[in-house]
């Protein structure tokens, strides 16, 4: 099951940042599409971890 989770959370991530812009492009764009996407990628993969590192820590206090 965690090895399901992990794949299906790879390819959904790597298939959000690789696919296409839907808008036309832009000469003048500051920022590309892709760098903005990983931005937020990022950034949810933080939240995730540090959400999962309370848990653990959580866990630890009460099992101690």
């Amino acid at each position: 099951l965690a090895f399901l989770a992990f794949e299906r959370t790879l390819v959904i991530g790597f298939r959000f940042l690789t696919r296409a812009s839907t808008s036309t492009p832009n000469e003048l764009e500051y920022s590309p599409a892709f760098g903005r996407r990983a931005l937020v990628l990022g950034g949810l993969g933080l939240i995730a971890a540090g959400g999962g590192a309370a848990v653990l820590r959580r866990l630890y206090q009460l099992a101690s």
